[in-house]
Parts: structure tokens; C-alpha cells; sequence
């Protein structure tokens, strides 16, 4: 047996291992179009302006119909949702007015919530109907309205009232008696006008055991300018401490006040949608109590705030108050301006059948008339199917 060559060896090359599977990076359009892909399906957020200016498209209605669709009663938060402050005037959000008017012919209930503790009742009714919102008094719903539904609730007809002058007027049928009468404590003080003597005076009434109502439960608000000033909420702090009393917040945004407010416009929470800027004072405790909550990207919205908490999803978030309301119109099948284009199509159509009544009277005429349907070949129900 001949050994083979050098030539031979080096003539045919030696056996190359098989290629191994190289995993190719995608391109990066596709990368880009995946991505898009899934956060359109986790995302909250509402349609495009093309899709979304078809508010009476089924698929849209369909959509949220079975979460909106038995709404009867509709609750807006007024700063940061009906209007917003700039340089200290009330300015209405984008389409806002349009918006309510459009509501209020829809039939539905309508009831404005907040949680002012500084404005009486008539002021904020002044300055809605200043800002194109023609709102009755039945329809606010304030901190004082349900500060004073948990009195008459609990018979407390004597309360030592520390609120400003103002929101006085909110309280005139209440009955103020000396120290030693009084039953509870509603505190809504301003800082400037709290003094070591009404503080001294407030800890005597709640050693006796009275419970104390507060209008506002924030520690702090914000000023004119860029400064924080004290609010009712550090007082009640310090009282509650001082005293071990029952401390009751009537006030947004207690779950409390939710139910008090469904209460006062007689829906249950489940036929109830809130409308608001905050997703923890307006979506995480309305969805307590089963009711419906949509979020818009105005007033206190920061982004991505729909993320905020685990648990709390609202139903719909949206850019303003105007496409939330289209949207509510839509899924309750409300849209007054959908009953006025089918009753104005309706009126065209009667019209124009009047205008042509001669013409389908002599079309009549002419399909019945045996010569000239035979010389036509013409079938007389075929015309008179095309008529009516």
C-alpha cells in the first residue's frame, strides 16, 4: 500500500467542520414596529384623532360600552378637569364648555365635586357660571354639603364652627351655642386666622369626647406665588394627637365622601363614572367603592400617573374633560347630537317625499297601466317594490 503524496494530501482540502447556526439581529425598523405593537395593546390611553372623531362608530362603542354603558350619573372634579389656574384666573380646559353644554342635553346626571374648603358654596357657583358652566346649586356637591349630611346623619346640631367668614354663609342654619353646648368640632381655618386662644378652646370640646370634621385633609396648600402655607389638615393632626378624638373627614378624597355623594344624587357607585385630574384622589377611591373612573392629562396629571398604583387601572385616560365626555355620550348611546342628525335625516327624507309625491303617483299610474307595462315588458310589483 503506496502512501499518498504530499501533492496528493494538499490537493484536497481537509473536512471542514459544519457551519454553526448564527442568530441574526433584526433590523431595526422591525425591532421599532414589535415595540409599538405592545404598547398599544397595554396602553390606556385613548385612540387617535382620527379613530376618535368617529364617536359614534360601533367598534369604539363596543369597546366601552360594557364598563360605561349603565352609567346614569356623571361626577367632575372642577380644578384641573373643568378648568385649570394660570396666573390666578380660571381658565376652562380645551372644549370643556362645549363639552358640558353637550352633557347636559344628553340626560344624564351631572353632580361637581371639590374639595375647596375657602370658597362658600355661591362664590363657586359665580365663577362657574362666569366660565360658561350654567351649574344649579343642586348640582355642587362641596367639603360643607357633606360635612353637614354627617351631622344631620348624627344629630350634631351645635358644632364650634372654625371656618372663615365666607364659608359661614354655608352654615347659617346651624346652631352656635356657648362652650360648654357644643357637640363637635368643623375645622376650615385658614392659617392666618388660627390663634392659641381658639386652639386652647377647640381641645376643650374634644376632651368631652365630640368627634372633629375636616374640611380639608391636606397639610399644606400652595399660595399665591410659589409658597405653602399651612392647611386644616396639620391642625386636625395636632388636635387628633393632643386629644386621641375621633377625627371625620366629609371631604374629597375620603371614600366617605364618594358615598355620601352618590347618595345625594340617588345613583349607586356602579351607575356612577368619576371624572378627574388625580389618580389617587380621583380614580383609586371611587374604584373602592365599584365606581367608574376616567383619568384625564390635565391639572395634577403627571405622566405615565396611570401606572402609579398595581391595582388601580381607571377605565379610560384621556387628553381632556371633551373626549371624555364624547366617550361617555358614546358607550351610553346619549349623544344629543346623534339623536338631532337621525331626526334631521328623518325630516329630509319626509321632505323629499313630499316634493315627489306627484312623481310617484304618475310612476304608480304608469306601472299599473296594462298597456304600457306589456308594450315595456315591464313587471308592475318590481316598480312598485322601487317606489315604497
Amino acid at each position: 500500500m503506496s502512501c499518498p503524496s504530499k501533492t496528493d494530501v494538499f490537493a484536497t482540502p481537509p473536512p471542514q467542520p459544519p457551519p454553526t447556526a448564527t442568530l441574526e439581529a433584526p433590523e431595526t425598523n422591525e425591532i421599532s414596529a414589535q415595540i409599538a405593537e405592545i404598547k398599544e395593546k397595554i396602553s390606556l390611553n385613548a385612540k387617535s384623532d382620527e379613530v376618535f372623531d368617529c364617536a359614534h362608530n360601533e367598534e369604539i362603542r363596543a369597546q366601552y360600552q360594557p364598563t360605561l354603558g349603565s352609567v346614569k350619573c356623571v361626577i367632575i372634579s372642577l380644578e384641573g378637569t373643568l378648568f385649570t389656574i394660570r396666573c390666578h384666573d380660571a381658565i376652562p380646559t380645551p372644549g370643556a364648555v362645549e363639552a358640558f353644554a353637550k352633557l347636559r342635553r344628553s340626560g344624564l346626571k351631572i353632580l361637581l365635586v371639590t374639595n375647596t374648603w375657602l370658597k362658600p358654596n355661591q362664590r363657586i357657583l359665580k365663577i362657574l357660571n362666569k366660565l360658561g358652566f350654567p351649574v344649579d346649586e343642586s348640582e355642587l356637591y362641596t367639603s360643607s354639603d357633606c360635612c353637614k349630611m354627617f351631622m344631620n346623619k348624627h344629630e350634631l346640631k351645635h358644632p364650634f364652627l372654625l371656618v372663615s367668614d365666607d364659608v359661614l354663609k354655608d352654615f347659617n342654619e346651624m346652631e352656635t351655642l356657648n362652650p360648654f353646648q357644643y357637640d363637635s368640632i368643623v375645622l376650615g381655618l385658614p392659617s392666618t386666622m388660627v390663634d392659641y386662644r381658639l386652639m386652647t378652646k377647640a381641645l376643650s370640646i374634644l376632651h368631652n369626647g365630640h368627634p372633629l370634621l375636616v374640611l380639608h385633609p391636606a397639610r399644606t396648600e400652595k399660595a399665591k406665588g410659589s409658597c405653602q402655607i399651612i392647611a386644616p389638615g396639620l391642625y386636625a393632626k395636632t388636635l387628633e394627637f393632643a386629644t386621641d378624638a375621633k377625627l371625620v373627614i366629609p371631604s374629597k378624597p375620603s371614600v366617605g365622601f364618594y358615598v355620601e355623594a352618590c347618595k345625594y344624587v340617588g345613583f349607586p357607585p356602579e351607575q356612577c363614572v368619576m371624572i378627574g385630574d388625580c389618580i389617587s384622589d380621583d380614580v383609586r377611591n371611587p374604584h373602592e367603592i365599584c365606581m367608574k373612573a376616567i383619568l384625564v392629562k390635565t391639572g395634577k396629571y403627571k405622566n405615565q400617573d396611570e401606572f402609579k398604583y398595581c391595582q388601580v387601572r381607571p377605565e379610560l385616560v384621556v387628553d381632556n374633560f371633551y373626549k371624555a365626555i364624547r366617550y361617555v355620550l358614546s358607550a351610553t348611546d346619549t349623544d344629543p347630537d346623534k339623536a338631532s342628525d337621525l331626526s334631521a335625516e328623518a325630516a329630509k327624507r319626509e321632505q323629499w317625499k313630499k316634493e315627489h309625491d306627484d312623481f310617484f303617483l304618475r310612476l304608480s299610474s304608469y306601472a299599473n297601466d296594462d298597456k304600457c307595462v306589456k308594450s315595456r315588458s315591464i313587471c308592475p310589483q318590481k316598480i312598485g317594490s322601487f317606489i315604497w
